[in-house]
């Protein structure tokens, strides 16, 4: 991945004992990567800070800034100096701890621990549709009571999403990556004094940060987490993130209507109708919609499953029936099976086909007959006052084109034998008349029948007797 990152350090740089073996992510504010302490033979996640934008390299590995931006810069390093400290306090089990921060290359490296496993986006997906929402409820509960303990401690997350949630190999989830980064690069962008528009940092994460993160006026509290975490509980339950806060937000002014699609209308695996309702709540575009705190979420998102209905995945019903344009018959009743007998009729001989309006009929009826036989016994054509277009669509299809064909036939029939008997009937008398003439003419040149001599007279039978 180091050959995607621009600037990104080049292998093998060392950091504190630490050998870079390659990049495991970048954003706007920084690049994170993969390090290697071959003494103590332990592996660390290293973020440096880099603003995209503002910062480029010198000598491959020493960061420069933009002169303008040295103030901004100054302020922003501090801060995520200060972050680092802030969350080496953290000590939950699910919570990766921050180990070290080494300032170098006129930057700053936070390390923390390197956590090997999958993500739970890449669990959801290897999963499918095959996971059941109670798998799904108790991989990220300790993820909900990591953030508990954040909370209490005055602190917001900022950055819950699939890709923020590791999940060890013994199973255990583990909350990574902290927003504070985000809150500097917001920071940065109210005083970078460019002014020129290309200096922009992502300080929401597109379909689960909520609408008020990206106002910068606007305070957050745990509710910007909880709505967040509904986002994240969507996606698993529904396969796709919700709808963006911010193009929910231009769909309602705009066209008077909310993008978002209720979890009982898009969940993909069955769940309590109670929690569908708990995460649509979470995910309402005002804070005070929400619940206020992640232990109120928990407590309705677990209810009481013996007392509530669930609310089935979507892709398991069958969907109904359309309905017939411009037919208005009763019920619609199971179509029996078709009382024709399919091997018969195609066991049939062709018959001759006749121009007239008897032999036409016939054709069509043959063939509304074998588009009936040929479908399967769930689409076979109902009695004729409840038929569907579609199966009179294809009976006509068939039927026009057995007609065109054997038309076509007749014509080329036609067309063939009047013209050859009508010319061996005139070529007949010249036939003979120039065989006739050939055999005078092959007598004559053998001497056979010379001109002028008249045949013998055939003897009598008295002739015969007497020898004369």
């Amino acid at each position: 991945m180091a050959e995607t990152v621009p600037f990104a350090l080049p292998l093998g740089t060392l950091i504190a004992g630490y050998e870079i073996k390659r990049v495991l992510g970048a954003g706007g504010f920084g690049i994170t990567y993969e390090g290697y302490n071959p003494v103590t033979k332990r592996k660390a996640a290293i973020k440096e800070f880099f603003p995209r934008g503002i910062a480029s390299r010198d000598n491959a590995t020493h960061v420069v800034y933009a002169q303008e931006e040295a103030a901004i810069v100054t302020w922003a390093l501090e801060r995520f100096r200060r972050s680092t400290t802030e969350l080496c306090d953290f000590k939950h089990p699910n919570i990766v701890p921050v180990l070290n921060y080494v300032p170098a290359h006129e930057t700053g490296y936070m390390f923390m621990e390197q956590v090997d496993g999958e993500t739970l986006e890449q669990w959801l997906r290897a999963k499918g549709d095959k996971v059941s929402f109670e798998e799904i409820r108790a991989m990220i509960d300790p993820v909900c009571d990591a953030l508990e303990y954040v909370h209490a401690k005055q602190f917001i997350h900022r950055d819950i999403a699939p890709d923020n949630i590791m999940i060890r190999k013994d199973g255990r989830p583990m909350l990574i990556d902290f927003g504070a980064i985000k809150i500097i690069a917001q920071e940065t962008q109210l005083r970078s004094t460019g002014g020129n528009g290309q200096k922009s940092f992502a300080v929401a994460k597109q379909h689960y940060s909520p609408p008020e993160q990206l106002d910068q006026d606007a305070v957050l509290d745990p509710r910007a987490d909880i709505y967040a975490l509904g986002a994240v509980f969507y996606r698993a339950v529904t396969g796709n993130p919700p709808a963006d806060a911010d193009k929910r937000k231009n769909g309602i002014i705009l066209k008077g209507v909310d993008a978002y699609v209720p979890v009982a209308k898009a969940a993909r695996i069955a769940l309590p109708a109670g929690a569908a309702e708990t995460i649509d709540r979470a995910l309402s575009l005002k804070p005070e919609k929400r619940q206020e705190s992640i232990a109120e979420f928990r407590v309705a998102l677990k209810g009481n499953v013996a007392e509530t209905e669930l609310v089935k995945a979507t892709q398991l019903l069958r969907p109904d029936p359309m309905p017939t344009p411009g037919f208005t018959s009763a019920q619609a009743q199971p179509h029996a099976p078709a009382t024709h007998d399919a091997t018969k009729v195609a066991a049939r001989p062709p018959r001759r086909a006749s121009p007239d309006a008897a032999a036409t009929a016939q054709v069509f009826a043959a063939a509304n007959l074998q588009a009936q036989t040929a479908a399967p016994a769930d689409f076979q054509m109902a009695p004729r006052k409840t038929n569907s277009w579609v199966g009179i669509g294809a009976g006509i299809t068939v039927a026009v084109m057995v007609v065109a064909i054997l038309a076509a036939s007749l014509f080329r029939q036609g067309d063939v034998t009047a013209p050859n008997q009508t010319q061996q009937t005139k070529q007949q008398p010249q036939n003979t008349q120039q065989n006739t003439r050939r055999m005078r003419e092959t007598d004559r040149d053998t001497g056979l029948n010379p001109p002028n001599v008249t045949p013998a007279k055939p003897l009598r039978e008295s002739d015969k007797d007497t020898g004369e």
